[in-house]
């Protein structure tokens, strides 16, 4: 539950700068704000991959604890060019891929939170020992 709710917090906080609330704000204290916005947001994504790569919602290895954690990881490298692009003034190109990669893993990152959760289906164990086998051993937190 916690995993969707940050989640959720994490679109309402991405359409806060998309709505246009930075023209209501002005040019004064943009760079102070933009910075505590992008921090905000990097919190926001990266708690929940932390956790889930934790083993807190099943297995760090299940199917769709892995798709949870590439859509959030495009989500953070998003967010972070993004903060780099306004940073330096990047061009529109970078600006582009980082606002792509942004909302393409914060949404889906999200849409995943809500709708899909970790299965224990009879094939799993079989699946979980060809994974660890994969990754290099025996998986030393569970």
């Amino acid at each position: 539950m916690s995993r969707r709710i940050l989640c959720l917090l994490c679109v309402v906080w991405m359409l806060l700068a998309v709505t246009g609330l930075p023209q209501v704000i002005g040019s004064v204290a943009v760079h102070q704000i933009a910075a505590t916005y992008f921090l905000v947001l990097l919190a926001l994504q990266a708690l929940p991959l932390l956790m889930t790569h934790h083993g807190t919602y099943g297995h760090r290895l299940h199917p769709v604890n892995v798709f949870y954690g590439a859509m959030a990881l495009a989500g953070i490298v998003g967010t972070l060019l993004l903060a780099l692009a306004f940073g330096i003034g990047g061009g529109p190109g970078l600006t582009i891929i980082a606002g792509a990669l942004l909302f393409t893993g914060v949404v889906g990152s999200a849409v995943l939170a809500f709708f899909a959760t970790p299965w224990r289906d009879w094939t799993f164990p079989q699946r979980e020992r060809e994974y660890l086998a994969r990754f290099g051993g025996p998986d030393r937190r569970r």
